[in-house]
């Protein structure tokens, strides 16, 4: 996979985002803790992978997710706040989103298997909510797993 390198620490995105740390890798983008400079509030970064940036297919993807959340107003869908191109990291598409408190379902799953059934019922019906709202406004989530599904303190 080919990520967007970071190279001075600490770099400022759009004058207004600085990259802490890298948080995750995914199919098409990397995801970064970043820091709003004026407001001090923790958000996420994601930077679409440079491999994939020149593939119609995934560009056109990545733009429908900048827009999603605009469209798709819920608790149970990560808020999106801003997105662009940062000539600081190449001419890299980025979208900014909402810095979760939680672990994600897979992370759940790895340090407490098998969940108990509140927990259980808890997540499926967030993930249910937020999928029912996105399909009535005819959004297809394509990407699906435990690793993309956040879980907000369950119980």
């Amino acid at each position: 996979m080919d990520t967007v390198e970071i190279t001075v620490t600490p770099q400022i995105v759009a004058g207004r985002y600085e990259l802490i740390r890298e948080l995750g890798a995914g199919g098409m983008g990397t995801v970064y803790l970043v820091r709003h400079v004026n407001t001090d509030e923790r958000l996420a970064m994601k930077v679409l992978r440079k491999d994939v940036s020149d593939q119609l297919e995934a560009v056109e993807r990545f733009k429908r997710e900048m827009k999603a959340s605009a469209i798709l107003r819920s608790d149970n869908v990560t808020r999106i706040t801003d997105a662009d191109i940062a000539t600081e990291l190449g001419g890299a598409m980025y979208l900014v989103m909402e810095l979760l408190d939680g672990a994600d379902v897979q992370k759940l799953l790895n340090e407490r298997q098998p969940l108990d059934k509140e927990s259980v019922v808890f997540i499926l019906g967030q993930a249910s909510r937020a999928l029912d709202k996105a399909h009535a406004l005819g959004i297809i989530h394509r990407d699906k797993m435990p690793s993309n599904v956040p879980s907000r303190n369950t119980q």
